[in-house]
């Protein structure tokens, strides 16, 4: 009788000893999934205008639009704010090859013969253009987005 109650003990613990097993995996993605809870969903990473102003940013832009290209926001917005370098060039071909990407869209807005008028004239008139987005978020043309989910991290702190 003694032996068939420590059987049973064995069978329980190992059974628990299982249970555990399978179930310590699950409560882990549960936690990592609830760290995410707050980040935005896709669709409203689609109502995001990111709006970058530029002049005589060539070489920044050239290392931007590839890390612009992985945040999935519905409309990047480039202000070419009278560039004379070939800020003008990278940006028409960068318009070019976004064209055929998902439903994001590259815009580009050129102020031309606007010398006087600055970085204020250029980000009133981007924020201007985008003001139809649900978000908008600006930055400089020599920005570095850490990683593809820097929209994503920047709108889920609003």
């Amino acid at each position: 009788m003694q032996a068939l109650f420590i059987l049973w003990a064995a069978l329980s613990l190992l059974s628990a000893l299982m249970y555990l097993w399978l179930l310590l995996p699950l409560l882990a993605a549960f936690g990592r999934a609830q760290k995410g809870a707050n980040m935005p969903i896709v669709s409203e990473l689609a109502r995001l205008s990111i709006v970058v102003c530029a002049r005589n940013e060539a070489k920044n832009l050239a290392r931007l639009l590839p890390l612009l290209r992985r945040q999935r926001a519905g409309t990047v917005l480039l202000v070419d704010d009278d560039s004379q370098d070939e800020s003008g060039k990278i940006l028409a071909r960068a318009a070019q090859s976004w064209r055929y990407q998902h439903k994001r869209k590259l815009e580009i807005l050129s102020l031309k013969n606007k010398r006087s008028a600055g970085k204020k004239a250029a980000l009133a008139a981007g924020v201007e253009r985008a003001a139809s987005a649900a978000w908008i978020l600006v930055c400089d043309a020599d920005c570095r987005p850490a990683s593809a989910q820097w929209a994503r991290r920047m709108l889920a702190q609003t």
